[in-house]
């Protein structure tokens, strides 16, 4: 089964990358892109809608649709940026918190067709989690075990296939 992605006929981050104007599919108004950084493999920038400032983004210069179209290369590439520019903003804007996150397919919240990993600074007045695990009944340790293995089992047969 493969994921839905959000598709465009343009990728806006694509058009960021090459420095040409994006036009809001939400409004018609062209949006301009706050470039953080650039490196051969990556491209950082401010999103345009903050949760929280500075709320980040960063993606590789090529074009990828999900985490999963990454070469380990650009995978590794793009969380040393991450990085970076966490511990930026950490030191920068002194938050209470960052969340890190990065969405895979529209069912998991992706908006746009382009690999992005968000940077999120939170502060005490706007505390908070994405999401909380708090109220969700607690799996049985049996069960948490089984899924283990199988990831294991996962790994092993990837492995073996010099898939990793």
């Amino acid at each position: 089964m493969a994921l839905e992605i959000p598709t465009t006929t343009v990728c806006p981050f694509c058009q960021n990358v090459s420095g040409q104007p994006v036009v809001s599919r939400r409004d018609g108004e062209t949006v301009g892109c706050a470039v953080i950084e650039a490196t051969d493999d990556t491209f950082a920038f401010i999103n345009p809608r903050q949760l929280a400032s500075p709320h980040v983004l960063v993606i590789p210069r090529r074009h990828r649709a999900t985490m999963l179209d990454l070469t380990i290369d650009e995978a590794t590439s793009i969380m040393r940026h991450v990085h970076r520019l966490a511990r930026a903003v950490f030191e920068e804007f002194s938050p209470s918190g960052l969340n890190i996150y990065q969405n895979n397919g529209s069912a998991a919240g992706q908006s746009v067709g382009h690999v992005h990993f968000h940077i999120v600074p939170t502060y005490a007045v706007r505390p908070g989690r994405f999401f909380s695990t708090r109220d969700l009944p607690r799996t049985l340790l049996a069960e948490r075990e089984a899924l283990a293995e199988r990831l294991r089992e996962a790994l092993r047969k990837s492995e073996d296939l010099g898939a990793t």
